[in-house]
């Protein structure tokens, strides 16, 4: 299963962005829960938000901007009180984080006011529990109207963590189809970028909410027509294509094989080529031992390292085993379509968070967002404390960007870690132990530069672009902006 597939894609979806992991308090190491979020969005740069807690008089109304798109789609009206809010967690260890499926493109309500980004602050903005904000999130929606694609949203607070699924009904159509599934305390689950939840129990409303429509709205729009208890969320609202299961699910297999026996029983799932055919994989598992926040961190950073999906060791890794690839993710070549692997950790991550929730601590220092700028296998997750409240705290300003005033300004660390993680890349070839720079018959390798007079030892390192076009999209990315573009016998980017 290599990266770069000499094969015939009939379908594939473009690669999306962000993955999550949920892990309970009784599968963690210390009996913290974790989520945590790579947002990956090539031309977006990671800041932290923070939004005080405030009082709002009686008639006050909150504007709603698009957190994608910056542009404004409506008000609601604000409640009496709301919570402070740091990133992605609040003041009562209430923490959200998210990834987009997308799902039927026409249930995509342009008309909505609540996007996905929006929902979230506002969830943690007036929510004290998980299941509060799961209350929260479903009732504005279907008042207000819901704004954005299919998503997959992450919610815990120190006793339990969740997973909502959720996706519009289309235009002229307010409100949203959704179902929220407990994850048990002593299990780890995952989403990356694709519907989770397939089969769900109708009858355990402890652990499992949903809306009075979710399988009748399926049936009127000809989604599914089984019986109730056959009814599969991911089957009728987002029907997996070979993009959704390669370049996402396979990020949820990743982890799952990291901490989980027996995994190789859903390769055949997680390779994307039998859909239909192979058993699907849970939404959560027993891990075989407890997880650490370094686990969970470095879970964060996986490239498929040591899996059949492996993206250091197939062309596309280049001379030096570069785990980064090239946007666009396919491209097409003498009439055949290829593609790259899409891992877990990708140079283009905005800015990535684990947060932690213990329930044996005070709200003030139990709940920490692990929070770093850009690619995780690069950055260093600084803890910042959900009982942050001041502005001129010194890590708040660091990574609130919008303080810059939009300048490069490397007293920050907002602009100094994704600097140094893309220098990083550069010199990444001083990790490896073999002798780099000549190939198996003693020749130089020709990305190697001399310099007064003798090899330099810090050869370039590359990124392989494959297909034809492949330069001039990298032109466009925000990671070409650091970088030259070369070409010497085949195509590469440098990072």
């Amino acid at each position: 299963m290599a990266c770069i597939c000499a094969c015939t894609l009939l379908h594939f979806t473009p690669s999306q962005a962000c993955t999550s992991f949920l892990v309970g308090k009784a599968a963690s190491a210390d009996g913290s829960a974790f989520i945590t979020y790579n947002a990956d969005d090539y031309g977006m740069f990671g800041t932290l938000r923070f939004f005080p807690a405030a009082t709002h008089p009686k008639g006050a109304m909150r504007r709603i901007i698009d957190g994608d798109t910056n542009h404004y789609l409506g008000e609601i009206p604000e409640v009496p009180y709301t919570y402070s809010v740091v990133g992605n967690i609040n003041e009562h260890q209430v923490a959200i984080t998210e990834t987009t499926f997308g799902g039927r493109h026409e249930l995509a309500d342009s008309t909505g006011i609540i996007d996905y980004v929006s929902l979230m602050t506002i969830a943690l903005q007036r929510s004290k529990t998980a299941r509060e904000a799961i209350k929260v999130m479903t009732s504005l929606v279907q008042l207000y109207g819901y704004a954005s694609e299919g998503e997959s949203f992450s919610i815990a607070d120190p006793d339990e963590i969740w997973i909502l699924e959720m996706i519009g009904k289309g235009p002229g159509r307010k409100g949203a189809v959704w179902v929220a599934v407990r994850i048990p305390d002593d299990c780890i689950s995952a989403h990356a970028n694709q519907s989770r939840i397939h089969k769900f129990d109708l009858k355990d409303k402890k652990n499992v909410l949903y809306a009075s429509d979710v399988i009748s709205f399926a049936r009127e729009k000809g989604y599914f027509e089984g019986k109730d208890s056959e009814f599969s969320f991911a089957d009728a609202y987002a029907p997996a294509d070979f993009g959704a299961i390669r370049y996402c699910e396979t990020r949820v297999w990743s982890f799952f094989n990291k901490w989980v026996d027996g995994m190789e029983r859903y390769l055949d799932y997680a390779d994307g080529r039998h859909i239909g055919k192979a058993e699907v994989m849970p939404l959560y598992f027993r891990p075989r031992c407890k997880l650490s926040l370094h686990d969970v961190m470095m879970s964060m950073r996986d490239h498929y390292e040591g899996t059949p999906f492996d993206v250091t060791k197939d062309a596309g890794m280049g001379a030096y085993e570069m785990p980064y690839r090239p946007t666009p993710l396919t491209w097409e070549y003498e009439g055949k379509k290829y593609f790259n692997e899409r891992p877990i950790s990708t140079q283009q991550t905005a800015f990535t968070v684990v947060a932690q929730v213990r329930k044996s601590l005070p709200n003030a220092i139990g709940g920490v967002l692990w929070f770093g700028n850009d690619d995780p296998n690069m950055a260093p997750y600084t803890p910042i404390y959900c009982s942050c409240r001041c502005r001129y705290l010194l890590l708040a300003v660091c990574f609130l960007g919008a303080e810059l005033g939009g300048k490069y300004d490397l007293s920050a660390l907002f602009a100094t870690l994704p600097h140094f993680a893309d220098r990083a890349r550069q010199y990444r070839t001083r990790l490896y132990r073999k002798p780099a720079g000549r190939g198996a018959a003693g020749r130089r390798h020709p990305c190697f530069r001399e310099r007064r007079g003798r090899r330099s030892r810090l050869p370039h390192s590359i990124l392989f672009a494959v297909g034809p076009d492949d330069v001039e999209a990298l032109a466009g990315t925000r990671r070409a902006s650091y970088c030259e573009i070369q070409r010497y016998g085949h195509q590469a980017a440098r990072t």
